[in-house]
């Protein structure tokens, strides 16, 4: 009788701290959202444990602007090919 309540117990400390901490989570990530952060939970391949990766409004402008001006450099050196003479230009 004696371990059945003691085990009641701890299952309830274990549930109710649980419950603490996720709601203390969500504060957080109201306030950041406030803020102008954003945070996303995301997996690497292979792996079934998210990762939280915030970023602010400038980070995530900075990365497009970073994105873009890569994707334009790798256009334009880039070789092109006549086809009908199936030379590089």
């Amino acid at each position: 009788m004696k371990v059945r309540t003691l085990l009641f117990l701890a299952g309830i400390i274990l549930l109710l701290s649980g419950c603490n901490s996720t709601s203390q989570s969500q504060d957080d990530a109201d306030l950041a959202n406030n803020a102008g952060y954003r945070c996303e939970q995301t997996r690497s391949l292979g792996s079934h444990i998210p990762t939280t990766y915030c970023s602010s409004a400038l980070d995530r402008k900075l990365a497009k602007e970073a994105a873009a001006d890569e994707l334009r450099s790798i256009q334009a050196s880039r070789p092109t090919v006549d086809l009908e003479t199936g030379k590089h230009r």
